[in-house]
């Protein structure tokens, strides 16, 4: 079985919007629905997990086509990225998912993740314990002190930035995510942390660049470019 967890329980500040910016429409539906669709077209997929504000839930619901009814559950948002995550991870398990299943974790903020990206992680993840795509940095980075003078500049060619979905097997990750403290939770940027800091095996394999967060209103403005040109993101 193959689970999916849409984390939608940001409200979205540094975009400085009146509403949470995957409930931003663009071309008449909302952010998250693309990601729902996307997930919604790949048939390995059996059950999604929205982690959201009660608030939003109806609004959410009125998006669904009938199909949809009978394979999208609700978990609430937790006080932090990770908090949402477990709190779906225990919904997942309640609806039967446990050894040698998959779980995916997605961003509703990230609209763009295509449908072939999502399942290269898939099928990856039945070879190893967790996957991430990743997109090579292309700008020098630097590491730097508390006055902003260079300490080291890191070898580009072995940094990448992480994209989403972030995929694992089930059962490991759930007890990784059970195991750690509220604190522990409020501070992780990530499932990948928390697979890495468990010893899991993970395989990176190549993102994409038209998969990117909107967290930013450039962001934004470059999403709606992109869609009212005709990119969806969806192959």
């Amino acid at each position: 079985m193959v689970g999916a967890i849409i984390l939608s329980g940001g409200i979205g500040s540094r975009v400085h919007l009146k509403r949470p910016k995957q409930y931003v429409e663009v071309n008449g539906k909302p952010i998250i629905s693309f990601c729902i669709s996307t997930l919604m077209s790949i048939r390995h997929i059996d059950i999604i997990v929205i982690g959201c504000s009660s608030e939003w839930k109806d609004y959410i619901e009125s998006q669904f086509c009938d199909e949809s009814k009978t394979k999208i559950f609700f978990a609430n948002a937790g006080l932090s990225r990770q908090h949402t995550t477990i709190n779906a991870l225990r919904k997942l398990k309640e609806l039967g998912m446990g050894k040698g299943d998959i779980v995916l974790v997605q961003e509703a903020a990230r609209p763009l993740t295509s449908k072939k990206l999502i399942e290269t992680c898939i099928e990856e993840c039945n070879y190893f314990d967790a996957v991430l795509p990743v997109v090579p940095i292309k700008e020098a980075t630097y590491t730097c002190s508390a006055d902003l003078t260079i300490e080291s500049i890191p070898q580009r060619d072995k940094l990448f930035i992480g994209q989403v979905p972030e995929v694992f097997k089930f059962d490991k990750f759930y007890e990784a995510n059970e195991k750690l403290s509220d604190d522990e939770l409020m501070n992780c940027h990530g499932g990948t942390e928390i697979a890495y800091g468990n010893g899991m095996s993970i395989k990176l394999v190549p993102g994409n660049e038209f998969n990117i967060k909107i967290t930013t209103m450039k962001d934004m403005l470059y999403f709606k470019f992109l869609v009212e040109n005709g990119y969806t993101g969806i192959m």
